[in-house]
């Protein structure tokens, strides 16, 4: 073998042992180094709102129980999903098995709450029931699409002379925050877990004689499970009510 044949064949070993070191994925954007691979970038997402198809009061203890919504996203991607938030959108609890490797392998249920958002690695399939069917979900990976309608909030404004009582929400919710864009002096704002202004308190807010700020926000984040109510006694102020 002379010397040009040598270099040209330990050039084309050098090449082949470089791109032994590369790592592709077909449906990744990018080829990434072996042993930096943290997240990969794809260009299909696994993304879907839907609502429970058949309402099951009670675990079944079968996961393959026909009452479950499934969702197959190694079957739709072909991919594990490395990360995947389930969002309750409904109005009732959600109960939810994954299975991490095959269809034949879940795990064990696990409640996620009216407006709770939780959050799931390595995910091969999804199963969904609720005692409610047509309770909302969504199914989605890396927190994508946020200025959608899912996972936001609804809102309801009060101005009404005190004293006034206002049903803001029938059934089970989330009451992310009550915001006071105009407060007044000695103004009360009592919010009810309830269908009317009376029962399980959830918060009394009392402004007091002398104001400091006019607008104030403040954050509950908790859920409610008969209604949500406000009932405003004293002084008419404008408020805004932010819940699922």
């Amino acid at each position: 073998m002379n010397e040009e044949t040598m270099n040209n064949f330990f050039s084309t070993t050098q090449n082949i042992e470089s791109l032994a070191d590369k790592s592709t994925d077909a449906k990744s954007s990018t080829s990434i180094p072996k042993g930096t691979v943290k997240s990969k970038v794809y260009g299909d997402y696994y993304d879907i709102s839907d609502t429970i198809d058949t309402a099951l009061a009670s675990d079944p203890n079968n996961f393959d129980d026909a009452a479950y919504n499934r969702e197959r996203i190694f079957v739709d991607k072909e991919r594990l999903a490395e990360r995947v938030l389930v969002s309750n959108d409904g109005t009732d609890t959600l109960f939810v098995v994954i299975s991490h490797s095959s269809e034949l392998s879940m795990s064990k249920e696990v409640p996620i709450y009216t407006g709770e958002i939780k959050t799931y690695y390595n995910v091969y399939e999804i199963r969904l029931r609720s005692p409610t069917a047509g309770t909302a979900y969504r199914v989605m990976e890396y927190e994508l699409n946020q200025n959608s309608s899912s996972g936001q909030y609804l809102y309801s404004n009060i101005t009404l002379a005190a004293p006034t009582t206002t049903i803001v929400k029938l059934g089970s919710g989330f009451l992310h925050a009550i915001i006071i864009n105009n407060a007044a002096v000695n103004g009360v704002i009592t919010i009810y877990d309830n269908t009317n202004g009376s029962g399980t308190i959830i918060g009394t807010i009392t402004s007091p004689a002398v104001l400091l700020q006019s607008q104030i926000i403040l954050t509950y984040n908790v859920k409610f499970t008969t209604g949500l109510t406000i009932v405003t006694t004293t002084a008419a102020q404008d408020i805004t009510v932010s819940y699922r």
